[in-house]
């Protein structure tokens, strides 16, 4: 019986030492990877007025809002779909003020209500009516990647244009996303 007796204790203390070896301890930190591929976004190689913005996009893809923009450090710019400059390597092309370049601009979602009119105090943004207007009395915003710093600080995320917008007339590419 006493052998038995001391299998057992031996037993229950190996269990036990087995457990607390292979215990996750709640202050261990935990890395997660994953092999899952990052979502894409590209700007259309085509420009299109406001109300053709909704249906610009590569099947796949959808019409582009700001906030899906916002941080582009775990999306993908799709080179062969999108708009290329010759210095674009493997991202967007940038919009250059300076030189009156529309080509890295694209006509994006802002995720506010309905407006066309011109925007008339600080944070009102134009939509083209949701993207159904072409009217040159309609308003639109556009973002754009640039190489200077905004008020934010360092461009880290598209720029948009809130200030009046642009005529929902003017072809301008378009912002997709990945579905």
């Amino acid at each position: 019986m006493a052998n038995w007796f001391r299998n057992a204790v031996v037993g229950l203390v190996l269990v036990v030492a087995g457990a607390l070896l292979t215990r996750e301890f709640t202050g261990a930190q935990t890395v997660t990877t994953t092999t899952a591929p990052a979502r894409h976004y590209y700007l259309t190689k085509t420009a299109v007025a406001g109300n053709g913005a909704l249906t610009a996009c590569a099947t796949g893809y959808h019409f582009a809002s700001f906030a899906e923009l916002s941080d582009l450090s775990d999306i993908t710019y799709n080179k062969t779909l999108g708009q290329n400059a010759a210095d674009s390597g493997q991202g967007p092309p940038i919009y250059i003020a300076s030189i009156n370049s529309t080509i890295g601009a694209g006509w994006i979602r802002t995720g506010g209500p309905s407006i066309a009119a011109a925007p008339t105090q600080t944070g009102d943004v134009g939509n083209c009516s949701v993207w159904t207007s072409a009217s040159s009395t309609d308003y639109g915003e556009f973002a754009f990647l640039s190489i200077i710093s905004n008020s934010y600080g360092a461009a880290k995320a598209p720029v948009v244009n809130f200030s009046p917008g642009v005529t929902c007339n003017t072809s301008l590419r378009v912002w997709c996303m990945q579905n």
